[in-house]
């Protein structure tokens, strides 16, 4: 019977949890190439060495999931910056770094008085312990191609 290990595509269904037991996130299906860095490093750990039908309870602390929450990434921004967007507090947007990944933020608070925009570029589950119950539905080993792209297709 397959196990997953690296370079194994594997299908899981998961149920996403916070510490205090408040569902987060549910997934029908979803598939990840092993071993690449494809989801989380607690998880993926979690994983290893399972089988189809298993299912596990896997509590990732936040250094293994998307870190501790970082005060410093809450910065002032000059308004000016989100010239011709319309931008909410409480509310989440996605911008473009200098070195072009995509990163998520946080509107806090719009400062139309002195003219700034505070906003939180921390991952919204930063400094959060996540109880994943997982479900294997496959296993499977990687195509040449998927090996190649790092992820499957």
């Amino acid at each position: 019977m397959d196990k997953i290990t690296k370079d194994k595509v594997v299908e899981i269904e998961y149920s996403l949890y916070d510490s205090e037991g408040n569902l987060i996130e549910e997934s029908q299906s979803f598939k990840y190439l092993h071993g690449h860095r494809n989801i989380i490093t607690g998880l993926e750990e979690g994983l290893e060495g399972l089988s189809i039908g298993d299912e596990k309870e896997i509590v990732v602390t936040p250094e293994k999931a998307y870190g501790d929450y970082d005060v410093e990434a809450i910065q002032i921004i000059p308004m000016d910056v989100f010239e011709g967007f319309e931008i909410k507090e409480g509310e989440s947007y996605y911008a473009q770094s200098e070195q072009g990944e995509i990163i998520q933020f946080k509107v806090l608070k719009v400062d139309k008085l002195n003219n700034e925009v505070t906003v939180d570029f921390n991952h919204p589950l930063a400094g959060k312990t996540l109880v994943f119950n997982v479900k294997i539905k496959s296993i499977r080993d990687a195509t040449k191609e998927e090996l190649e792209y790092g992820h499957p297709h």
